[in-house]
């Protein structure tokens, strides 16, 4: 079960001081439109290109031009300048970025910044503030009573604990939830992109305190009930329209959320396993097709350019349904240490 992510220098919820005295940082959802899989692929490969040393060359350029900037002021007189001293770039760009937001609450410019801290931010980070800022936002619209109630979400081996706002409708309740479980699956990585699962149902469960670990799943209080839709019962979670008004289960939710949470239970989704078990075989053909014509074409054997093209293709096919069962062994392993 996935830790608490928690930080020495939290302030408020938030992983830095920079964010919380900046005052209330807009935020909206960004797991609403269902991109969160090419977000994650995003981060992927800017992980790729960081163990690249890509940013290092980057940072490189960086710092000559600052010492070549610094020099460049003292030339002018101010022989004291000492750019160490002043605030980091990082913590500059955020005061500044969210001192913008603040003052032209634009959704469009505060969706594109949290998408980019969403690319380039620590993982933890990002989930640390994204929880934060949300529910410092429910804390402020609700100035009457409790504003909000902590959900403990379980998705398999991870864990989250999400605010939900009170004084909502089951509907508005759902999407709320959506967004967490959406959260939940991006930050689950490369498996949940390339060995994808269908949610069947949602559990109520029992939580307890387990040593190392911030809460543990208990034992199961009821499933809910949220329609039946072809092999799945969550119509209403999928379509959260169709209960707008009713109450019923955010009731539930809230009636002992100290003591209780949620459990999404899922199965394999087996059509786009089948689509993905055969996408190394369907791009093994592709490779020979164009090998083949392209080499024919150059005056290449015949009989050369199809024994080339189709000993490459198996090693596609090799290293495809060895990725699979690789992904499929470390699943199997994580399900095991819940």
């Amino acid at each position: 079960m996935a830790a608490l992510i928690s930080s020495s220098h939290a302030v408020n919820g938030f992983s830095d001081p920079m964010f919380y005295q900046s005052g209330i940082v807009p935020v909206v959802n960004l797991f609403d439109d269902g991109y969160w899989r090419l977000t994650a692929l995003m981060r992927i490969w800017i992980f790729c290109l960081i163990r690249l040393n890509f940013y290092y060359y980057l940072w490189l350029v960086i710092k000559v031009w600052i010492w070549l900037g610094t020099h460049a002021v003292r030339l002018l007189g101010f022989r004291n300048f000492n750019p160490g001293r002043a605030p980091s770039l990082k913590r500059m760009t955020f005061r500044i970025t969210i001192a913008v937001l603040r003052k032209w609450p634009n959704t469009a410019i505060t969706q594109l910044w949290w998408q980019f801290y969403q690319l380039f931010a620590d993982e933890d980070d990002f989930e640390m503030d994204y929880v934060a800022a949300w529910r410092h936002k429910y804390e402020q619209s609700n100035n009457s009573g409790p504003a909000l109630h902590d959900i403990h979400l379980y998705v398999e081996n991870s864990y989250l604990k999400a605010p939900i706002p009170t004084g909502l409708d089951d509907s508005a309740t759902f999407r709320a939830l959506q967004m967490w479980y959406c959260l939940i699956q991006f930050r689950m990585g490369l498996g949940e992109i390339l060995l994808p699962k269908r949610l069947t149902r949602i559990d109520r469960v029992q939580i307890c305190k387990v040593e190392l670990r911030p809460v543990g799943l208990g034992s199961k209080i009821e499933s809910l009930v949220l329609g039946r839709s072809k092999n799945s019962h969550i119509a209403f979670f999928d379509d959260p329209e169709r209960v707008k008004g009713q109450v019923t289960v955010t009731q539930k939710l809230m009636a002992n959320a100290e003591d209780e949470g949620l459990e999404f239970v899922r199965s394999w989704n087996t059509l786009a396993i089948a689509a993905i078990i055969l996408l190394p075989f369907v791009l093994s053909l592709v490779f020979c097709g164009i090998w083949i014509g392209l080499f024919v074409k150059k005056g290449t054997d015949v009989q050369v350019a199809v024994q080339t093209a189709f000993t490459v293709a198996s090693y596609i096919v090799t290293a495809g349904a060895l990725l699979i069962a690789l992904i499929a062994f470390i699943d199997s392993q994580a399900l095991k240490d819940m």
